[in-house]
């Protein structure tokens, strides 16, 4: 018995995992510029991964103009490429943004 309920746990475990892991791909989104970021949260949610030149100043402005969405983590491991989603400087930092609810 102790052995069918440690399968069944360890099947239902693997379940959450990947019905969780899903959820997160089907709601984390890759954008590059505020208008596209003020559009994503004005008709959905999830986490959104950009480009950012880490502006303090501009943090505040996007908390501003869309909404309430904030930084949420830094992705230390990503070396960052391209524009600033805001000013268009070289980005110094990969972040995701999200809204708190």
């Amino acid at each position: 018995m102790a052995e069918t309920l440690r399968g069944e746990l360890e099947k239902f475990q693997a379940s959450l995992l990947e019905r969780a892991q899903a959820f997160q791909r089907a709601n984390t989104f890759e954008l590059g510029t505020l208008d596209e970021v003020i559009a994503h949260f004005r008709d959905r949610g999830g986490f959104v991964w950009v480009q950012w030149c880490g502006d303090d100043a501009e943090e505040a402005r996007v908390k501003t103009d869309a909404g309430g969405v904030t930084i949420r983590t830094i992705d230390d491991d990503a070396k960052p490429t391209g524009k600033c989603f805001v000013c268009g400087k070289p980005a110094t930092l990969r972040v995701a943004l999200a809204k708190a609810y």
